[in-house]
């Protein structure tokens, strides 16, 4: 049985010619190939170089899309260079003129790898991907809740002229304490709002602190998310500053800035600020004519006092209308408002303080004390002072009048947490009960309290913590009232203590959040009582310091990197309250038994404390405060000590 096959030898040798001549062809273009792949690799590696500095340039996060394109382009970039490493080897293996190869198979197989490397390169270079990043949008806040103002409606309009033309990048406003420049930047904050771009907001104060500045407008510009931030030199700070305000498409690359209380010329570069953003505006207060000079201001506007009409209309805001309508109290109480010269913070204080008043004789009596008053100070700050002292003359006796002035120990526009003002008040025996915990911390509140509702302090809540402060106005006047008895030189970025010669009398003394580093003078200080140390990090105190403190009551070391309490402070018989939250002090001495009259101890936040002695709280008699929120430190052994407190 025969079986016919039949073969197509001509077919079957043509096939083969071709394939073998389209390989040989593949093979001739492998070094073109090889000089493709590298040009295209370094524009997509240039590319991928462009969107990543865009994305640092606009302090943003790149969109998920732009994120994995990058992943695929380092993927397709190790690739490339994996082949391109072996580019000479692989040429050297073509022969005849490059149609074939030394190891065809291996060659073929190479050249494969070229070609898909390149459409892959090539397909990412020429991809779109549209937007690159999602702004980080800026922190918007919500309107400034603000009473309806009075008689600044002409200072307004005027300013907003200015705002809206283009030439106009920088205003000043300029005018004495308290004449409502503040009033007048909150109006124009909350305008700029209703226009759908929020201003970033900053309190310089008079002690200009570059870093202070820096995180509040990077806070509000959502940079301090970051957690480099705080790491970063001031330098670095403006440069992402910069950035943030040039690119900012939130607010399609506009800003508008407001800085409160100008003492002097700021460096707005050093900031971060760009001053030539022809859209973008500037906005400044300060008390002196010169600093509008001096900051370039583009326009300058004097905030003038309330005319006459306007300041009782401010004034009357306070007063109920039925005590006006008693006979011969409305010109008396006009004429308590013309002695606030149209003061915005005078008038609006003492009107406070008066509007209790329902009889003639009181009107009568805080007329005649406002007008001598007035007569004894020749110069504006000082009749400033005078008529805002109205109000401190009329709280209601001096333990009061002195928890006000005890205010002023701590920096300008600083927050003072309520529960450590009340501490240390109690123990200076200024709120007085019999109950230290109960009937005294409520009388702390409720002191506060009036001084909060005549005016002289102002109420914050933060993270369910209540604080007060003082307007800057109102604590120069605490100030200038108690000079005599207080040495206050806190804030100010001191790196050494002033002479002894200028505190030693005194009986409060406050140079807390400064720079000293050393303190090695003894002083004698036989009347002082209060002693603020606290926020120089790196004070170092001598052993000997406080042997001449024999009244010292109240000592405030917190916020400092102390490992050791000096030895000396065993000396401090008659102290009653000592803060150490915040300190890096590793032990509490044994030897702080010997301050027998110490009600409060506060050691809050001691994260590096490793040793509380045995019994040493119990034997510590009149201790009724034991702050340790944060302590790290807390030995079983110590419980039955804390139980006995």
């Amino acid at each position: 049985m025969g079986i016919a096959l039949s073969i197509d030898i001509g077919g079957f040798i043509f096939g083969c010619w071709d394939r073998c001549f389209k390989r040989a062809t593949s093979l001739s273009q492998l070094e073109n190939n090889l000089g493709n792949l590298q040009n295209k690799r370094d524009r997509l590696k240039a590319r991928s170089d462009d969107t990543l500095d865009r994305v640092r340039i606009e302090e943003a996060e790149p969109l998920h899309e732009v994120a994995a394109w990058w992943k695929e382009v380092d993927d397709a970039i190790a690739k490339a260079d994996n082949l391109l490493s072996t580019r000479q080897q692989e040429i050297e293996k073509l022969c005849l003129g490059g149609c074939c190869s030394k190891n065809c198979v291996s060659s073929i197989i190479f050249q494969r790898k070229v070609i898909e490397s390149l459409q892959q390169v090539d397909e990412l270079c020429g991809r779109n991907l549209g937007a690159i990043v999602q702004p980080r949008p800026v922190v918007v806040q919500a309107k400034i809740p603000l009473d309806e103002p009075v008689g600044l409606e002409t200072t307004f309009d005027k300013a907003w002229r200015c705002l809206v033309e283009e030439n106009i990048g920088i205003l000043g406003l300029w005018g004495m304490g308290g004449v409502g420049k503040t009033t007048l930047v909150k109006q124009i904050y909350n305008k700029f709002c209703a226009t759908g771009l929020v201003p970033i907001w900053a309190v310089v104060s008079k002690d200009y602190n570059l870093d202070k500045v820096q995180e509040v407008i990077g806070e509000q510009l959502g940079l301090c998310q970051d957690e480099q931030w705080k790491k970063q030199a001031p330098e670095r700070k403006a440069t992402r500053i910069s950035n943030k305000l040039r690119n900012n498409k939130f607010c399609k690359n506009k800003f508008v800035l407001i800085l409160d209380d100008i003492w002097d010329y700021i460096d707005l570069t050093e900031v971060g600020v760009p001053t030539e953003q022809s859209e973008s505006k500037i906005i400044f207060t300060t008390r002196s004519e010169s600093v509008c000079g001096k900051m370039n201001a583009k326009a300058i506007i004097k905030v003038e006092p309330l005319t006459q009409q306007e300041a009782w209309k401010l004034f009357t805001k306070n007063i109920q209308k039925d005590i006006l309508k008693i006979p011969g109290i409305c010109p008396l109480a006009e004429a308590v408002a013309r002695e606030c010269d149209g003061l915005p913070l005078a008038l609006v204080t003492i009107s406070k303080t008066t509007s209790p008043m329902k009889t003639l004789q009181e009107w009568t009596h805080a007329l005649e004390v406002l007008t001598k008053a007035t007569s004894k100070f020749a110069d504006m700050e000082r009749k400033v002072f005078s008529r805002l002292k109205f109000s401190y003359d009329s709280l209601p006796d001096d333990k009061v009048k002195s928890c006000f002035l005890y205010c002023s120990l701590f920096p300008e526009d600083y927050k003072i947490e309520k529960d450590l003002l009340i501490d240390y008040l109690i123990c200076e025996k200024l709120i007085e009960g019999e109950n230290y915990e109960i009937d005294l911390r409520n009388k702390g509140y409720f002191d506060i309290g009036n001084l909060v509702r005549v005016g002289l302090l102002e109420e914050e809540e933060e993270r369910g913590v209540d604080f007060v402060r003082m307007h800057d106005l109102i604590r120069d006047m605490a100030l200038w009232i108690a000079k005599d008895k207080f040495f206050v030189k806190s804030g100010m970025q001191l790196n050494k203590v002033p002479s002894v010669e200028q505190w030693q009398g005194a009986k409060r003394v406050s140079l807390m959040k400064n720079r000293i580093e050393k303190i090695e003078e003894v002083p004698e200080c036989r009347d002082l009582s209060t002693l603020f140390l606290n926020g120089n990090r790196r004070v170092s105190i001598h052993d000997d310091f406080f042997q001449s403190m024999n009244a010292l009551t109240v000592l405030d070391l917190s916020c400092t990197w102390l490992q050791e309490l000096p030895s000396g402070i065993t000396k401090l018989v008659s102290l009653q309250s000592l803060n150490l939250s915040g300190t890096t002090i590793r032990e509490l001495p044994l030897e702080l038994n010997e301050l027998e009259e110490l009600k409060c101890l506060n050691i809050e936040r001691t994260r590096a404390l490793s040793k509380i002695p045995r019994n040493l709280l119990s034997s510590l008699k009149q201790l009724q405060i034991l702050r340790m929120l944060e302590c790290w430190y807390f030995n079983p052994k110590n419980q039955e000590d804390v139980r006995c407190l």
